[in-house]
């Protein structure tokens, strides 16, 4: 018995002493057959998603050299991930093993991520429960979903018809519990939406358990049960990714959104949500500063920015620490080439836990804005509920992104920021707190692609923007062929009392509206456009 139990503790200690590496390597062999044969490691799609952009294989497209990889195992690691971008392989093992390993001539560096292995599995699980009843329809389309997507101008995007359909999603998160099971994202499994799933964290495909919060963050861009929730891109296609463990703060979490990142452009996907965010740790020595948050320094801000090079679109919260000693913005919303969301309330004031700019090296984060307090969205026992969090102003903007995107598939991922950061509601005087403010589907898509990419005279149309209006004057552009024609501009509150008129004599194609001498409170209306032979009623917000 005393053997048993000296050899059942010999073998605990064996178990504990094992710690996970990142294992740098120097070199990358035998690249040139694979510069000339990218379809061995990427997708078709992700391949096309390069060549609509003119972006060219790069060396960290490359997959690393398996030779190397076959001595590291040989010398006692156990392999749990290769990353091509990183010319890395994160293993398993014990100190002995990483000595020996550390010294063989083709390794560069060697990383300690984690000492203690079993925190890799450990979790922090929602029990689940499968939804039987269906939910109730309302007459508005959107239910209270509706000031989420309407302060962005997403629901103009829907009328428009751009829902995402085509466009390609990576969310990347702490877990999906009962997402295969509510009825507000059903519509997911119906159409076929999802398009593959995987556990970072633990190294297998299923995702639908071990957090709630990738589940209500995918709700505020899949929900889709008319009259309760409406998504920002219902129509996308989805990869559902865990990297995060919520039972622990470590810095393998970031080590794996690096690897999902890097799956996610092998997959062809076109945007990723990163409703994470990381400063500190579970084990000090790991620690971001302040100074960390330049776009250059942290596992996760690096392999984002590489990301974004393969021309994907990187959304990503702010952070939640605003209120907070930090205050300032988490990795990787420092990254120069991602899009960083703050959040705000209801009215567009920014909300006090959002994380503040600028990153350490001075430039403007986060980049836009949108809803972040009393957010709606779904929660794992099939109900409907409210949520505060950057967490959740960051999928809001993620739909406006495929769906602007899907509109405009000739702009590259760039292109696409660029408009939307100078659609926001202070792009003329981005700060802090807010970036370039909030965003606007019309304004980005009509009045700022179509200046950069100009619509035939056939296809131009009658336009209002921004809406909703932030300040006092907005603009109705026309087509060439109505320029000089009488335009008449009214405005009806909800109860259909007109608040508003201007007649403009000899319309030009570009008409502004001034709204300072009116006493117009903040709220919805119904504005009418006359012009020539055409006639536009639409709905207007005003902030």
């Amino acid at each position: 018995m005393r053997i048993f139990i000296s050899i059942y503790l010999f073998f605990s200690i064996l178990v504990i002493s094992q710690n996970t590496y990142l294992i740098y390597l120097k070199d990358k062999e035998n690249t040139q057959y694979y510069f000339n044969h990218p379809e061995v490691f990427l997708s078709k799609k992700s391949i096309n998603r390069r060549i609509m952009q003119n972006i060219k294989i790069q060396h960290n497209d490359l997959p690393i050299n398996q030779n190397y990889v076959s001595e590291i195992q040989k010398k006692g690691a156990s392999i749990w991930y290769k990353s091509k971008w990183m010319n890395a392989v994160y293993v398993k093992c014990d100190t002995a093993s990483v000595r020996i390993i550390s010294k063989l001539e083709f390794v560069n560096s060697v990383k300690l991520i984690l000492t203690d292995i079993n925190k890799l599995s450990k979790s922090n699980r929602v029990e689940s429960s499968k939804a039987t009843e269906k939910i109730n329809f309302t007459i508005n389309e959107y239910g209270n979903s509706y000031q989420q997507i309407n302060s962005v101008c997403i629901d103009k995007m829907h009328e428009e018809g751009f829902k995402g359909e085509g466009m390609l999603i990576a969310v990347t998160d702490g877990g999906f519990t009962n997402t295969n099971s509510i009825a507000f994202l059903d519509s997911l499994f119906i159409n076929s939406q999802i398009k593959g799933t995987y556990d970072f964290v633990r190294n297998q495909s299923n995702v639908y358990d071990y957090s709630s919060h990738g589940t209500h963050v995918l709700s505020l861009i899949a929900g889709n049960i008319s009259g309760k929730i409406i998504g920002s891109a219902p129509k996308a296609d989805f990869y559902l990714f865990r990297t995060e463990n919520d039972g622990t703060e470590n810095i393998v979490e970031e080590v794996n959104w690096a690897i999902a990142a890097e799956k996610a452009d092998s997959l062809g996907v076109d945007i990723i949500n990163v409703s994470l965010g990381y400063t500190t740790f579970d084990n000090p020595s790991d620690n971001h500063t302040y100074s960390d948050m330049n776009g250059n320094t942290t596992i996760i801000t690096k392999a984002a920015d590489i990301a974004a090079s393969k021309g994907m679109i990187v959304v990503v919260s702010a952070g939640n620490s605003g209120a907070s000693s930090w205050k300032y913005i988490s990795a990787p919303s420092d990254a120069d080439s991602v899009l960083a969301v703050g959040a705000v309330n209801n009215m567009g004031i920014a909300a006090a836990f959002s994380g503040h700019g600028p990153s350490a090296d001075g430039r403007i984060k986060p980049d836009v804005t949108a809803q972040g307090v009393s957010c709606l969205i779904a929660d794992v026992n099939n109900t409907l509920k409210t949520g505060n969090g950057t967490s959740y102003s960051a999928p809001i903007i993620t739909g406006l992104v495929a769906g602007l995107w899907q509109a405009n598939r000739n702009l590259t991922n760039m292109e696409i920021i660029k408009a939307i950061k100078k659609s926001g509601s202070l792009s003329l005087n981005p700060n802090t707190r807010m970036g370039y403010g909030i965003p606007c589907f019309e304004n980005a898509h009509y009045g700022i692609i179509r200046n950069l990419k100009p619509i035939s005279d056939s296809n131009e149309r009658l336009l209002l923007y921004p809406n909703p209006i932030y300040e006092t004057e907005f603009k109705i552009n026309i087509s060439k062929n109505d320029i000089g024609q009488l335009l008449i501009f009214e405005l009806y509150n909800t109860s259909g009392i007109l608040v508003y008129k201007t007649i403009i004599e000899n319309a030009i194609l570009s008409n502004a509206i001034d709204l300072k001498n009116m006493q117009i409170n903040s709220g919805f209306f119904v504005a009418k456009i006359i012009v020539g032979n055409t006639i536009k009623v639409l709905k207007l917000t005003k902030k």
